[in-house]
């Protein structure tokens, strides 16, 4: 696992973690913590840059291997229990609101079906 290695003045060693990330960020890291050394103020421009250069140069990968407008749509069964009938129903409570319905979206919004 790789990190990066810092020395305090006082000559205490810290060990930082990481090794999730490639080595151009970890070097932009570094960049950024001798730039609030120098300045007092940290510049972490390079860190982003690094990041977003590793992010666009990953392969891009589609959930399940979808298709081109294709798209996943859950909707949800909502029935209240009626413990008089001792039974599940749909809600007719004023309450409920969309959840009257059957069957709704992931927002609870009526689906059409």
């Amino acid at each position: 696992a790789g990190g990066v290695q810092l020395t305090t003045a006082d000559g205490l060693i810290h060990f930082l973690p990481l090794g999730l990330v490639c080595q151009p960020v970890q070097e932009a890291f570094v960049a950024g913590l001798h730039s609030a050394m120098d300045t007092g103020v940290a510049d972490w421009s390079a860190v982003h840059e690094a990041l977003q250069a590793d992010l666009w140069a990953r392969p891009m990968r589609s959930a399940g291997g979808e298709q081109a407008g294709r798209r996943i749509l859950e909707i949800f069964e909502v029935e209240r229990w009626r413990p008089k009938f001792g039974q599940w129903a749909t809600s007719t409570l004023p309450v409920d609101r969309e959840l009257k319905w059957r069957w709704v979206d992931a927002s609870g919004n009526r689906h059409p079906n």
